[in-house]
């Protein structure tokens, strides 16, 4: 027995079949805390890199509207084994927002 799939991108289905096939799998995958991993990477990653010690409960995001991680709690950093990397980090918020600024936004 052979079985052949046929595989399109969205953008190829007319729109009324493209809204049957999101609205058919739009709970796929997400019936489970399938982001716990990725705070716990972020946690991760934000001690090894910077030394800041985070508490998971008090991190939120939001990958829908406002696409924003929120934390709202203390944290502890070695600021000496950082400090480049913090510089650097708030030199490339300060000429985003700049830019932003002389763009008018």
């Amino acid at each position: 027995m052979e079985v052949t799939l046929e595989g399109f991108l969205a953008s190829e289905l007319p729109d009324d079949v493209r809204s049957k096939v999101i609205e058919e799998y739009r709970w796929i995958n997400v019936d489970y805390d399938w982001w716990e991993f990725v705070i716990d990477e972020f946690i991760d990653h934000m001690q090894k890199a910077y030394g800041a010690v985070l508490e998971k409960e008090k991190i939120e995001f939001d990958l829908d509207q406002g696409r924003h991680v929120k934390y709202n709690g203390s944290f502890w950093m070695n600021v000496e084994a950082c400090k480049d990397k913090v510089q650097t980090l708030l030199h490339r918020l300060v000429d985003r927002l700049e830019g932003w600024r002389r763009q008018g936004r």
